[in-house]
């Protein structure tokens, strides 16, 4: 690392007052403007984020804040970017830009199919798709610990953002999913939707804190599958 170019970085040290892991952590200023003389890439591709949090409007920790900067940072390099989110009862829609319905349709969900609103806008300046299903999985007050089922409203959600792509036949280069609440749509997607129209997408999934996970049973993931367990 001494022959890199570190200009600008600040390397951790044994001698740290404060140890690394124990800074706050960096965040972007969502009302800058972006850094000038990002370079466009040389191949452009379709990203797809999906993800529990994104900042401003629906922001617990550091997750929200990389998702949109992330976010904006591709944009810059001339990429297609879209986050898809759960439409929370507790979004502040004022932060939404250009709100409006783009497609209802049906996801599964233990032996039934839930009719899902699926809204489109944009949050500083990243565009997002909005999820919302007709049981009211995602009420409440709160992001997280709300008065819903997190495991079984989180399972529902990663496989009614592969719906939609589905049904609307959209084929992004990339889905990147984000932490737990996500981590099961990799599954679905091997398991189902790369048999189906969804045969271009590569996954990425990124743990962000290794200290929050959801445990869910194989019987409780087959269900929402659709799968006889018998």
């Amino acid at each position: 690392l001494a022959d890199c170019e570190t200009e600008g970085l600040s390397w951790p040290s044994p001698n740290d007052e404060i140890p690394f892991w124990k800074r706050e952590f960096p965040f972007w200023d969502l009302s800058s403007d972006d850094p000038a003389g990002v370079e466009k890439d040389a191949d452009l591709l379709h990203i797809v984020h999906v993800t529990a949090e994104m900042a401003p409007i629906a922001k617990v920790g550091g997750l929200g804040d990389v998702v949109t900067g992330l976010g904006r940072t591709c944009l810059k390099r001339g990429h297609k970017v879209d986050v898809m989110l759960p439409f929370y009862e507790c979004i502040p829609k004022h932060l939404i830009d250009e709100l409006a319905l783009i497609k209802t349709y049906n996801s599964y969900l233990d032996g039934n199919w839930v009719a899902c609103n699926a809204y489109r806008g944009e949050v500083s300046g990243v565009p997002v798709i909005l999820i919302e299903p007709s049981n009211h999985f995602f009420k409440g007050t709160n992001i997280y610990g709300g008065s819903y089922n997190e495991l079984e409203a989180y399972l529902f959600f990663s496989r009614a953002c592969l719906e939609l792509m589905q049904v609307t036949g959209t084929q992004p280069d990339i889905i990147h999913v984000h932490e737990w609440q996500t981590g099961a749509l990799p599954l679905f997607y091997w398991d189902m939707y790369q048999f189906l129209s969804l045969q271009k997408p590569r996954i990425v999934l990124t743990i962000h804190n290794m200290e929050h996970y959801g445990e869910c049973r194989y019987t409780f993931l087959a269900t929402d599958e659709g799968r006889n367990m018998d």
